[in-house]
């Protein structure tokens, strides 16, 4: 699987947890995150607020 496509499915189980996890009536975790790993190592870091497309203000 490639990088990209790894990361794509990152963000779409990202999306999913968050999703279940609201529509349980559950506290979300904002700082939460999936880590795509390529061998033994973080290559790509998918974090719950970036998948769900929510944009916060630059500071």
């Amino acid at each position: 699987m490639s990088l990209e496509a790894a990361c794509v499915e990152a963000a779409s189980v990202a999306r999913e947890l968050v999703a279940r996890s609201l529509i349980g009536g559950e506290t979300v975790d904002w700082s939460g995150a999936i880590e795509v790993m390529a061998d033994d190592q973080v290559v790509a870091r998918i974090s719950f607020v970036e998948a769900a497309g929510i944009v916060t203000p630059e500071r």
